[in-house]
């Protein structure tokens, strides 16, 4: 089923970190709106307290901020595994610089005018992050694959453990695999009864 193009956010959850009331309430609406799941609050503390009790895909937030700002904010999400899109109205090519460098995805300035700008640019970069992720676990398969080119012993051991019982029964039949190539192809038999009669 398609989702409503009213929720292209559907299932997406958002950290929103702004200080700035009225657009912070603007940007709460709209994602709503969107059918985001939506966090809000006004400064980089806050932030990370937010982060250390939930989960959230994407983090949009502000660079000037009270107590702490957003430079200082992305200094302290190493261990953040989403996305982060700063949204500011301070826009010189240091900053953009800065920001990228510490591990924001996406840059967007102030006045945003089209609040669906903010859609696409949250769906852009949540497809590039699974793509990236794709790629890092075939990257991780690859090596796994080729460590057992290399290690026939425990190539053996890891199929040993994997590999079903030669034999089972299962309502009534017996299921028997066996290797054929790369491939384990199971075979069924009826189970038989012995019936004893004094």
């Amino acid at each position: 089923m398609q989702q409503r193009d009213d929720h292209l956010l559907h299932g997406v959850s958002i950290l929103v970190v702004e200080d700035e009331v009225v657009f912070r309430q603007q940007l709460l609406a709209f994602l709503i709106q969107q059918g985001a799941m939506v966090g809000a609050v006004g400064d980089g503390e806050a932030a990370l307290e937010a982060i250390g009790q939930q989960h959230y895909d994407i983090i949009l937030m502000d660079l000037i901020m009270p107590k702490m700002g957003g430079v200082e904010l992305l200094e302290n999400l190493a261990h953040f595994s989403g996305t982060v899109v700063v949204i500011s109205g301070k826009s010189t090519m240091a900053d953009l610089r800065q920001v990228m460098a510490l591990g924001a995805s996406d840059f967007l300035v102030k006045p945003i005018t089209d609040f669906k700008e903010i859609t696409n640019t949250i769906l852009t970069n949540l497809s590039m992050a699974e793509e990236h992720n794709l790629q890092m676990e075939f990257s991780e398969f690859s090596e796994h694959k080729a460590h057992f080119k290399a290690n026939d012993v425990q190539a053996s051991l890891v199929l040993q453990e994997i590999m079903p019982e030669p034999t089972q029964e299962l309502m009534g039949y017996f299921c028997h695999y066996r290797l054929k190539g790369k491939a384990c192809f199971p075979s069924l038999s009826k189970s038989t009864l012995t019936m004893w009669h004094f």
